[in-house]
């Protein structure tokens, strides 16, 4: 409609402080209104309002006779409306609609609402019998409830769902519980379904190329749009270039830097990365051709540049071009519609930025405030999900059912915390502010007969002419608590004059224990008619497993539906079966939270595919003996921890530099031992090497500008002197009877074949340094660059595997005798920890460290531990024994706490509580 007149600049009532600010945020929304040619109905009518009071009866309005009926109530505003169109000498009358023999008091209220209009009384009929009342514990079992009594009354009584209607007063929780089992049950419904636009995947990747239009060049994130199935790649080809030609989640670069960092990892020669960089390119270049060329406002010329690149991307048509069900594909044009009507919108509004204190603004801030007001907007917007369908069951709210008919009718969501509804004026509101309010314009709906107005509304549909009348409530929360019915209802039974065994008698409780029906003929779905069966099954009792499912299935019924009509359920339901039977037996079964794998067939060809394609490494051994079930997810099932961009430098980025730098500088020297006497040469050497090194390594984890990572860096390239520093140290405190002789040296198939014990497991790792000794005696080094590595005794306890593993194949495989192994942390603390022959204390100056120093006997138990590890881990593995083991160390460093079952496993070992029958 058209805008309203301006609200009178003056209050009669002098308002708060916050009263204030309300009315400069209604202001504000009332322009944006008048904007776009719109007025908020609120606000027309309390202009209109004012404008007849202040006429003072000689405003030429054209009506001389107004007639009100059908409403259940009139509320604050078309009150006052109809009030002052009175006074202004229209004859004005409103029809009530009122419950038999009432007390007057609803037509009372109205009456002194609309004066001097006149209100006529039409009485409805007293029913020839009482309501139904269905008291249920809980929300979601009253809402199954009415759904199963609906059921009912289609397939036993034979109504139509058309002739049906719910009302609930609580659309928030009741409604989507009811509307659930409705689709459980197969029963048509008649609802509009809406969502928010900002809950579409396909308006969230749009808004993502709104902002990369925004961005101006800056450097931009394209991974999201890339991996958008509207306007990229989809997220399968997105997720293959993420994976195999480089790290790139999270990386903001220019559109010239992707597409040089796309070809640059590009050995595939398909090239798919790079053409849709190009494509955005020109995507934001036909954008800002569309919105210079534009001959409307500023906002016009955005709307015309988004959409633009929206069609250079692809958009609309790409929607129904993608696999997937034809209902997603309409849910999704849906949204699209609603975002086309909203930038049509947004298009035709006058001009509403403000550009009243200096020139426009650039391209760049231009469209920065386009995409905060598309978002804006968006954001308080929704679409329909799909067209109701007139022939099922009506859904709506107690105001629209009290003014309709049908033929069975369910009032529900009668809690006494929603009806009736709580009105309250917002907190920081004084005495008086409402009113002050209202008078200047703000459409505020009076507080005083709120609930007056729901008890009459409430009234009207108790007595309504419907053949059924249903009334049911909740009588306990969610969580448990106690829940009250409406004190409505109390008047109500009262005024029919029921007693408490009367109302007993139309009363259905559903208790807490009802999970599923125990009646079949009260089963409604498919769902329900499995349960049922199940329960079935395990009140036959823990008989013998090999006299077979079917006997002990004591219900023809349940025998019917398992073994003719749901077959595949079946198969789950006999291994339900077994699982009890098992359970009763005192035997702990796979599948009971505990990591146990009990399927050999599955356990064969889990060991076929993964555990015998690839060796066990150190890697691997030790996240088995940390946690199995850490295991399985990683190395059984695949799956890869999300390596997201942190805003700092990552350790990885940072120990890769570290490894570099000490390896290429000993590289070097192989063969050779330092001489401290040339120190100052080898400081110079390892300072080039270092800023070689750091010049190389790519930053993809750690997400922090170039210019800081050089920083950062130019510190590691200082410590590496310290690395320098703490070898020369160790070669004068050992006389030099070590030389570095391999670097990273290599065992496993294809390099050199090592098994592990008398099951000849194989085993595959890399060594990244070994210097041979007296005698030809060997030293093992692993460099750790983080701040603590594993303690001698987690060494020598095989908690930690890795250089126990590494002792065996450098003894095995090279011939020669292993004098100790070590964890050499970089760049500064040098041989920290290890396990070392007692007869080499001093070769590795190892001083007053006792807690690995091993005798003979003691470095062949440790050994046979390391031996007995990796075949513990193997047979465990091919077992299927993937139990969670829960550890402060191994939790704080998990990459699947989400998928983590040691919750359930500690809650499974709980003893259970008796006398309740569980399913």
């Amino acid at each position: 409609g058209r805008a309203a007149p301006a609200a009178p600049p003056s209050m009669r009532l002098t308002p708060s402080a916050h009263a204030l600010d309300v009315l400069e945020v209604w202001r504000r929304y009332c322009g944006l209104l008048d904007s776009t040619g719109r007025a908020e109905r609120g606000r027309l009518y309390s202009a209109l309002t004012e404008r007849l009071l202040s006429a003072e009866g000689k405003m030429r309005h054209g009506l001389e006779t107004v007639r009100v009926s059908g409403y259940v109530w009139i509320g604050g505003l078309e009150a006052s409306l109809l009030s002052a169109l009175a006074r202004s000498g229209a004859d004005v009358e409103i029809e009530l609609r009122s419950p038999p023999e009432h007390n007057g008091r609803a037509l009372a209220s109205m009456e002194d609402a609309v004066k001097p209009a006149r209100v006529v009384s039409i009485e409805l009929p007293a029913r020839p019998e009482p309501p139904r009342l269905v008291a249920a514990a809980g929300p979601t079992r009253e809402a199954r409830e009415v759904a199963r009594e609906i059921k009912r009354l289609i397939v036993d009584e034979g109504v139509r769902p058309s002739k049906m209607c719910v009302a609930s007063a609580d659309s928030e929780g009741f409604v989507p519980l009811l509307l659930e089992a409705l689709e459980e049950f197969g029963v048509p419904v008649t609802v509009s379904r809406k969502r928010m636009m900002i809950e579409s995947s396909l308006v969230l990747d749009c808004f993502e190329v709104a902002r990369l239009i925004s961005a101006a060049g800056r450097p931009f994130d394209i991974m999201p749009l890339m991996s958008s199935p509207y306007v990229g790649l989809g997220p399968h080809r997105a997720g293959q270039i993420a994976r195999d030609k480089i790290e790139l989640r999270g990386l903001e670069l220019s559109l010239a830097r992707w597409r040089e960092r796309l070809a640059a990892d590009d050995s595939s020669g398909e090239c798919d990365g790079q053409r849709y960089v190009e494509l955005l390119a020109q995507a934001l270049e036909q954008a800002e051709d569309a919105r210079r060329a534009s001959a409307g406002t500023r906002l016009a010329g955005h709307v015309e540049g988004f959409r633009a690149a929206l069609t250079c991307l692809g958009m609309p048509h790409r929607i129904f071009t993608l696999e997937g069900s034809p209902g997603r594909a309409v849910e999704e044009w849906m949204a699209w519609a609603a975002l086309h009507s909203l930038l049509l919108e947004i298009g035709h509004a006058q001009e509403v930025l403000d550009v009243s204190h200096g020139s426009a603004p650039s391209s760049g801030e231009g469209w920065a405030e386009f995409v905060s007001l598309l978002t804006f907007a968006a954001g308080r917007r929704s679409f329909s999900l799909d067209r109701p369908s007139p022939h099922g069951v009506e859904v709506m709210g107690l105001e629209r059912a009290a003014s309709s008919d049908h033929e069975f009718l369910f009032v529900s969501g009668l809690g006494e915390q929603m009806l009736p509804r709580r009105r309250r004026s917002p907190w920081m509101l004084q005495d008086g502010d409402l009113e002050a309010l209202a008078r200047a314009g703000v459409s505020l709906e009076p507080m005083g007969n709120g609930a007056e107005a729901d008890r009459h509304m409430f009234n009207i549909l108790a007595h309504s002419r419907a053949e059924k009348i249903y009334l049911t409530y909740a009588t306990t929360q969610e969580d448990g608590s106690v829940a009250r019915r409406s004190f409505f209802v109390d008047e109500h039974l009262t005024s029919l004059g029921l007693s408490e065994a009367d109302e007993g008698e139309i009363t259905r409780v559903v208790p807490a224990s009802s999970v599923f029906p125990r009646q079949w003929s009260d089963v409604a779905s498919k769902r329900e008619v499995r349960m049922r069966s199940l329960w079935s099954i395990g009140r036959a009792g823990s008989a013998d497993a090999a006299c077979g499912l079917w006997r002990v299935a004591v219900e023809p019924e349940a025998v019917l539906w398992l073994s003719v009509l749901d077959r595949d359920f079946a198969e789950i339901a006999e291994a339900w079966h077994e699982l009890q039977v098992l359970d009763g037996a005192g035997i702990e079964a796979a599948n009971r939270f505990n990591g146990h794998i009990g399927c050999s067939e599955l356990l064969r060809q889990m060991a076929s595919i993964k555990l015998d394609a690839r060796p066990w490494s150190a890697n691997s051994l030790n996240q088995y003996i940390g946690c199995p079930f850490s295991f399985f997810c990683r190395y059984v099932l695949g799956i890869e921890p999300a390596d997201s961009v942190g805003d700092d430098v990552d350790a990885r980025d940072r120990g890769t530099c570290l490894h570099n730098i000490a390896k290429e500088f000993i590289e070097s020297h192989i063969g050779e031992v330092l001489d401290p006497a040339k120190a100052d040469e080898y400081a110079e050497e390892i300072h080039e090497i270092a800023c070689d090194v750091v010049g190389r390594t790519p930053t993809e984890r750690s997400g922090i500008p170039e210019s800081v990572w050089n920083a950062y860096f130019a510190g590691i390239v200082a410590a590496s002197r310290d690395f320098l520093a703490r070898e020369l140290e160790f070669v004068e405190a050992t006389g030099g009877v070590w030389r570095p002789a391999r670097l990273e040296w290599s065992f496993g198939p294809r390099v050199r074949e090592f098994a592990v014990g008398e099951c000849r497991v194989p085993v595959a790792g890399r060594i990244d340094r070994i210097d041979v000794g007296p005698g030809g005696a060997l030293a093992i080094y692993d460099y750790k660059s983080g701040k603590k590595a594993p303690s001698s005794k987690e060494i020598k306890e095989v908690a930690d595997i890795q250089l126990g593993l590494y002792a065996l194949a450098a003894e095995h495989l090279l011939g020669a005798e292993v004098a100790g192994v070590w964890y050499w942390q970089v760049p500064s603390k040098g041989r920290t920890q290890g396990v070392w022959k007692a007869g080499y204390h001093r070769d590795f100056n190892a001083g007053r460290k006792w807690a690995g120093k091993l005798d003979d006997d003691e470095w062949r138990a440790f050994q046979e531990r390391v031996r007995e590890a990796v075949a513990r881990c193997d047979q465990g593995a091919r077992q299927g024994m993937y139990p969670p083991t829960p550890s402060e160390d191994a939790c704080r460093y998990c990459d699947f706490p989400d998928i983590c079952r040691a919750t359930e496993s500690a809650a499974s070992d709980l003893p259970e509580e008796g006398g309740v029958e569980d399913v």
